[in-house]
């Protein structure tokens, strides 16, 4: 049975990727075509820095991402820091003008959907291209609804007020990883024993009236 509707804002796709780049990585000036067609850049932890060829620069932070028209000169680099980890979408399809070079808050659910296409290009199962057009359409859709209530820039509610870097960066690992990750590879990862790691859960990264979301979406890990 055919489709009801027209594709619009995604018809198809080039590239899906996730990148990971060490301290000091750089992607030299280039473009990117043909007509019709866009990047999308979304950070998963680290910051990114994107430039124009207009003297324009903007620091992508964990959550934000920016959509990049066909033929439109840039570069991008990371954070000298930190390393940066991204997912770099490159497709087909009609956005548009205010979604374009300018970057955006992505809240929970498109982070949700971001998770499902890294997904969906990994296994690459029957009809995972036409559910990726479907999944990236709703990701528009959320930013779409999301600039009509809010166009500040600026990190979802639940990553705010974080009591330290470590915590910030905990949070940051289970919000991308938390199907598969222990609690001791955690721990590795955050290079303390488990027992400092359990306080960091219990006094960064716990209750209180402030946290409930984040409270919520860490009850939901059982990295336990």
């Amino acid at each position: 049975m055919p489709f009801l509707f027209q594709p619009e804002f995604v018809t198809g796709f080039r590239i899906i990727a996730h990148r990971s780049y060490p301290v000091g990585f750089q992607i030299p000036w280039h473009q990117h075509g043909p007509q019709n067609s866009y990047e999308l850049i979304y950070v998963d932890s680290g910051q990114i820095i994107l430039e124009l060829k207009k003297e324009t620069t903007f620091y992508l932070n964990a959550g934000n991402c920016c959509f990049i028209p066909s033929y439109t000169a840039h570069q991008l680099s990371n954070h000298h820091n930190a390393p940066s980890d991204y997912l770099n979408i490159m497709f087909y399809g009609n956005l548009p003008e205010e979604l374009l070079l300018h970057p955006r808050l992505v809240n929970r659910y498109g982070h949700r959907l971001a998770s499902k296409l890294r997904e969906e290009s990994r296994e690459q199962r029957k009809f995972w291209e036409q559910n990726c057009c479907c999944l990236l359409t709703r990701f528009i859709i959320a930013l779409l609804r999301e600039e009509s209530r809010d166009s500040a820039l600026s990190r979802p509610a639940f990553f705010d007020n974080f009591q330290s870097d470590r915590a910030e960066k905990v949070f940051d690992i289970l919000s991308r990883e938390y199907r598969t990750i222990t609690f001791d590879e955690l721990a590795s990862r955050m290079d303390v024993s488990r027992s400092e790691l359990y306080l960091i859960f219990r006094n960064e990264l716990g209750g209180g009236s402030g946290n409930s979301s984040r409270t919520a979406v860490l009850n939901r890990r059982r990295i336990f």
